[in-house]
Order: structure tokens, then C-alpha cells, then sequence
């Protein structure tokens, strides 16, 4: 069954976006803020961010 953006419950779509930055409180607390912009304008529940090298499966 679609959702709200289209895409299936079993399948919704992922995005990945890298961004390189100084590890600087300024620049965590900017990628926040896209963080948060993002979450409204997609109306997802959470958006994963990593500031580490990470192994993940969905």
C-alpha cells in the first residue's frame, strides 16, 4: 500500500547524501538544521546520520 510520498511500506526509497565538513560544533549543529528541514519537507520520522565509518543493511 502506497504511502503519504508514494512509495510502498514494504519498499520506501532511500536517499544517501555525503557531506564533508569541519568537525566544528558550528558545522554539526548546521548539519542539524538540514537534517530537521528535511524531516518537514519529506515528513519522514527520522533521517540517520553518521559521523563514523559504518556497516548498515536494510
Amino acid at each position: 500500500m502506497p504511502t503519504a510520498s508514494g512509495c510502498s511500506a514494504a519498499t520506501p526509497s532511500s536517499k544517501v547524501l555525503v557531506v564533508l565538513h569541519e568537525d566544528t560544533p558550528q558545522r554539526r549543529a548546521d548539519i542539524e538544521a538540514i537534517r530537521l528541514a528535511w524531516k518537514r519537507a519529506t515528513g519522514h520520522q527520522s533521517v540517520l546520520w553518521s559521523r563514523q565509518p559504518a556497516e548498515v543493511s536494510f
